[in-house]
């Protein structure tokens, strides 16, 4: 099986300036650098829409505030590996994806916490 080429070499050549000047500037703790930068990449392969799902919506914030790149700029929505993740599986079966991520449909959940 022929896997589809998720970002060309000069994508992800055009990354390591950006990784490099947002690591010279960060201030804070280096597992939440990591985090974002690996939540990132993992984007790239998986598509932002199993992030979404992953992380909670003030998280993905805060990975591209750190990282300086929109998820859903930088990411296809889904990609051929979308399907290896349960919350992406689950999504498949309701209606509205944001209802999802927000956590308002009854068999999904995001990770996002609710009162």
């Amino acid at each position: 099986m022929t896997k589809k080429v998720l970002l060309t070499d000069e994508q992800w050549l055009a990354l390591k300036p950006q990784f490099e000047k947002r690591a010279a500037e960060f201030k804070g703790d280096i597992p939440t650098f990591e985090s974002a930068w690996g939540a990132l990449l993992l984007g790239t392969q998986f598509g932002w829409k199993v992030m979404f799902l992953v992380h909670s919506q003030a998280t993905i914030k805060k990975y591209e505030k750190i990282t300086g790149i929109k998820f859903r700029e930088l990411c296809e929505p889904e990609t051929h590996l979308s399907r290896k993740s349960i919350a992406y599986k689950a999504l498949q079966q309701v209606s509205s994806f944001w209802k999802a991520v927000r956590g308002e449909t009854k068999d999904v959940r995001s990770p996002i916490a609710t009162s």
